[in-house]
């Protein structure tokens, strides 16, 4: 997600300086892979990259590899389809790539004029905040080898987009001799801060090191500054009656002003707004107190908006310093974002993450 920002305004730059984008993009994945499908590199003149679709190991020689590729015709955009074998039988690309999987990567290089359509979507996804699907589409040949094509104007295929969209997950399906990673584009999490506070620092320094968006809210005029929190897109001098017109769509709340008032405003405001997730700074006495204020005030909480109220805020990590408690508080973020129970991974059996074959998929 963090690469994302990057890799745009990498693009951009190509563009008003007259250069071809060379984008890679990972489209599907078998066994241990370090990242998912979706992730993006960019490959830079000189085969410099920016974004990674592996741990670090692999992006020269893919870049390498999309540039000599995909070389040809600088008026139309060119594709090719890489494949990196990492599976414990066939190590070519040597012990140090860390995993063993198999990868299959979408190397497309686009001229300094005209649409970059990966890029133009991500962008309008961004601007618009609301989530979108990329068809990246293939044909399979007799011998199983993949290659880029046109996407296919079959109903079909129509309702395999619809049906992605709606359950929000990128998934790999094949019909037929056509094979497609339709990747849902979401923008990034966004995180509402509610404080302004030393305290309130670290924690809007690692949302933002994720790639999230972070908007800082306090009345306090001297706190609540774009130099405290450089990170963060937006940073308000107002109160907390502000919150509901700063909300995006699936915002994350953190109430942290350490002013009660504040926070019975705030919380008054963010319980029917049906977030996914709202932490509250301070004991469970506190939190208990300002349910009680806002029923005494006639706002009854019910049960699916106190399955939101997080208090006290954060993962159990032995935290004691505003940066520890911060990365617990993230932590528990992006947990509940991700719908996960936080546990050690070593404690796990079966795959970190869901597989994103179709399991309708027809080969």
């Amino acid at each position: 997600m963090k690469d994302l920002p990057s890799i745009l305004a990498a693009h951009h730059r190509l563009r008003a300086a007259g250069e071809e984008t060379l984008l890679v993009t990972l489209v599907h994945t078998e066994g241990s892979t370090y990242r998912r499908a979706g992730a993006r590199m960019l490959v830079l003149p000189g085969c410099q990259t920016l974004g990674t679709i592996s741990g670090g190991c692999l992006e020269p020689q893919v870049a390498r590899d999309a540039f000599a590729a995909t070389r040809g015709s600088s008026a139309a955009a060119t594709r090719a389809v890489l494949t990196v074998d990492n599976s414990a039988d066939e190590d070519s690309w040597g012990p140090a790539s860390g995993c063993h999987g198999r990868l299959t990567l979408l190397a497309e290089r686009f001229p300094a004029t005209g649409p970059c359509p990966p890029l133009d979507m991500v962008a309008e996804v961004r601007r618009l905040q609301r989530a979108a699907v990329a068809g990246h589409f293939f044909a399979r040949d007799a011998a199983g080898a993949l290659a880029a094509v046109s996407p296919p104007t079959t109903a079909r295929w129509a309702a395999e987009i619809a049906t992605t969209l709606a359950n929000a997950a990128s998934r790999w399906v094949e019909h037929e001799a056509i094979a497609a990673f339709l990747e849902v584009i979401a923008p990034p999490p966004h995180l509402l801060l509610f404080g302004a506070g030393n305290d309130a620092q670290p924690v809007a320094r690692m949302a933002a090191e994720l790639g999230w968006a972070v908007t800082v809210v306090d009345s306090r005029a001297r706190l609540a500054t774009a130099e405290r929190f450089p990170a963060a897109e937006v940073v308000s001098a107002a109160g907390p009656d502000a919150l509901p017109d700063l909300l995006r769509a699936h915002s994350a709340a953190v109430l942290m002003s350490h002013r009660f008032a504040d926070d019975a405003t705030a919380l008054a405001h963010l319980l029917p707004r049906s977030l996914p997730y709202i932490g509250l700074l301070g004991p469970r006495r506190r939190t208990q107190r300002l349910l009680d204020h806002l029923r005494a005030a006639g706002q009854e909480a019910t049960a699916a908006q106190l399955a939101a109220v997080h208090s006290p805020i954060g993962l159990d990590l032995g935290s004691t310093s505003p940066e520890t408690i911060a990365l617990a508080i993230v932590a528990e973020i992006q947990a509940t974002l991700a719908q996960r129970i936080p546990s050690p991974l070593h404690t796990r059996t079966g795959p970190l993450l869901p597989p994103t074959t179709s399991p309708s998929a027809a080969r």
